[in-house]
């Protein structure tokens, strides 16, 4: 599974997503959970869309806490260039998405919220 993951993440988008279906199935329950970080993590431009596509995808159960911190929390966390875009649609996406959660889990949505006082005491200091 790691090499097949390994191997997934240069993958360009159109053979990407027809690469992500077979391993998504090909494996047991806990590996969605990988599959939607990997996707998350992803520095490619088309990252956000994926990310509200996932939000479709019948494996992701924002009800779920390791299901919604998959992707919410793995593009809050390590993929600052789509979080920060000058558009906004990465703010977007997190605050609509955390305040789903917030609204029925708030010990999910927590965390990843402390992502953004972090980044500001990061952004005071310089």
């Amino acid at each position: 599974m790691t090499d097949t993951l390994a191997a997934l993440t240069p993958t360009p988008t159109p053979p990407r997503t027809e690469a992500l279906a077979p391993f998504h199935a090909s494996y047991p329950p806990l590996v969605p959970d990988q599959r939607f970080a990997l996707q998350a993590a992803s520095p490619r431009p088309e990252t956000l869309a994926d990310i509200q596509t996932l939000a479709h995808h019948p494996d992701l159960g924002l009800h779920t806490p390791n299901r919604a911190r998959a992707p919410v929390g793995t593009v809050a966390n390590t993929n600052p260039a789509h979080v920060h875009t000058k558009s906004g649609e990465g703010y977007r996406l997190l605050a609509n998405t955390l305040i789903a959660i917030d609204s029925f889990n708030a010990q999910t949505a927590a965390p990843t919220c402390s992502r953004f006082t972090a980044e500001k005491a990061r952004l005071t200091l310089e």
